[in-house]
């Protein structure tokens, strides 16, 4: 009698990775409104799980604190100035546009930072008496 094919597993482990990129997705999307909205030490881990609209425990699969969180958020915006500077190389036709499209990719993150930090400002200027 011969033995039964083995089911291929790749596509259940991709399938298992992509929902758990957009689950993290879907919660630093979260994160970062509220952040926004109200600054960073007045959101709790609690709201951002009702926010993301995810369980506790998914929540804390992912992340462990706010501090992890604002993180991943960071992270993201470097790997997007990144990523925003490596396609400037790529499209630039000349030195000069390469140069052009790096500062103008250079920019843009620093415009996010700025954003972030002022958001961190803010929270904190709250909090004082």
């Amino acid at each position: 009698m011969p033995k039964p094919k083995k089911q291929a597993q790749l596509p259940i482990v991709k399938v298992y990775s992509a929902h758990r990129a957009r689950q993290r997705n879907r919660i630093l999307d979260a994160a970062a409104k509220l952040f926004a909205e109200r600054g960073l030490e007045r959101v709790t881990m609690g709201e951002l799980t009702v926010a993301s609209g995810v369980q506790p425990s998914t929540m804390y699969q992912y992340f462990s604190s706010k501090d992890e969180i604002i993180w991943a958020i960071v992270g993201t915006i470097m790997t997007k100035a990144s990523s925003d500077s490596r396609q400037a190389d790529v499209h630039g036709r000349t030195g000069l546009s390469k140069i052009a499209d790096f500062f103008w990719a250079t920019w843009q993150m620093s415009s996010r930072m700025r954003q972030l930090r002022s958001v961190s400002w803010h929270s904190s200027m709250r909090c004082m008496p």
